[in-house]
């Protein structure tokens, strides 16, 4: 991902205080490195060589302070800005006491391993999703087009939220809009390209997460299967995920987009998408778990509580069937994963069978 943009572009500023120009002792991009008497310039080629080999986090410690201080300090960042994110969508979703939601959601458990216990950092990515789901909320199409793309640069994970950012657009008529995502993304790639990092390799590094050979250890449809050794073929998640996102859109474009259906809409895509694709992460549903606490904050009735208990359950019995690897923690997660998807697909189920009714919300 490219959370370490903000960095690379300082370390360039800083090599650009030494008229020198950046040779790099990487094979077949330069030629060695001549010998410098500089020992600052020295630690900036070296951490630009590291950023230049996708080792971002290497290049950390090349600062004159403890690496794992600086990784603490990127997950509580990132954790400060998801606050921010949930305090702006509360306030977009006309909740009361939104900064009240934004505290409660750093006490989550599931937070508090993302960040600073696990420093796995996805509130980067999962803050710009819900920047851009205030946006649309409040009618504002390419502020939300632009924060899109901002998730989408950070983690392809974002997409999980691109249907129904689409559909926002197509409802309001706003062309613009599929334009922006791609020039972020071009701006955020850029300092990496100024550096050396081939151009193929920054354009194509999501298709190439994606070929990998992890399966999966996240609590959805999977675990239970792969636990009992299943080595089949994969294809069928691709199938069910892709005829989901048809259904999903179709049921969406004959709605109005209003703030109750653009919170449910988020988060059945943050739900049912990686609970049916293989090759997920425990903390893919990071972004469902937030939205969860959202859905529970704005609506606070039964329903709603369970979907965000049974959310958390969830991730959390994940994470700790990955910290102290066992099976059965993930699989009970995954039950209790299906058992959110169902009691969502339930209420919305509802709210069509009774579309006037202001309890729900949609």
């Amino acid at each position: 991902n490219f959370a370490m943009k903000p960095l690379i572009l300082l370390l360039l500023a800083a090599s650009a205080l030494h008229s020198a120009p950046i040779e790099l002792p990487l094979k077949g991009l330069a030629e060695p490195l001549p010998t410098l008497n500089n020992p600052q310039r020295k630690t900036l080629d070296r951490a630009i060589a590291l950023i230049r080999r996708g080792e971002h986090l290497a290049a950390l410690s090349v600062l004159p302070v403890p690496y794992m201080f600086m990784i603490k300090f990127l997950a509580l960042l990132a954790l400060a800005w998801l606050a921010y994110a949930v305090q702006r969508l509360c306030v977009a979703m006309n909740a009361s006491e939104a900064w009240a939601a934004a505290i409660f959601v750093l006490c989550l458990p599931t937070a508090i391993f993302n960040g600073p216990g696990l420093g796995q950092s996805d509130g980067f990515w999962i803050a710009p999703s819900l920047l851009a789901l205030a946006a649309a909320a409040e009618r504002r199409i390419v502020w939300m087009a632009a924060w899109a793309g901002v998730a989408f640069a950070f983690k392809p994970q974002a997409l999980l939220l691109f249907p129904l950012f689409a559909l926002a657009a197509l409802k309001q008529k706003e062309w613009r809009a599929p334009l922006v995502p791609p020039v972020i993304y071009v701006l955020a790639i850029t300092p990496a390209a100024l550096v050396g990092w081939p151009l193929d390799g920054l354009l194509l590094v999501y298709s190439r997460q994606a070929a990998s050979d992890f399966l999966g250890n996240a609590p959805n449809i999977w675990a239970i299967p792969l636990t009992l050794g299943y080595s089949g073929s994969l294809l069928i998640g691709y199938v069910a995920a892709g005829l989901a996102a048809a259904a999903y859109l179709l049921h969406f474009m004959r709605r109005e987009l209003n703030r109750g259906t653009l919170l449910y809409a988020a988060l059945l895509g943050s739900l049912v998408f990686p609970f049916l694709l293989p090759r997920m992460h425990e903390r893919y549903f990071f972004l469902a778990d937030v939205l969860a606490f959202i859905l529970f904050y704005w609506r606070r009735d039964r329903r709603s509580f369970a979907i965000f208990a049974a959310v958390q359950i969830g991730s959390l019995l994940s994470i700790v069937g990955y910290l102290w690897p066992s099976p059965l923690a993930n699989n009970i997660g995954s039950v209790a994963m299906g058992g959110a998807l169902v009691t969502l697909l339930w209420s919305l189920a509802d709210a069509n069978a009774s579309p006037k009714s202001k309890r729900s919300g949609l």
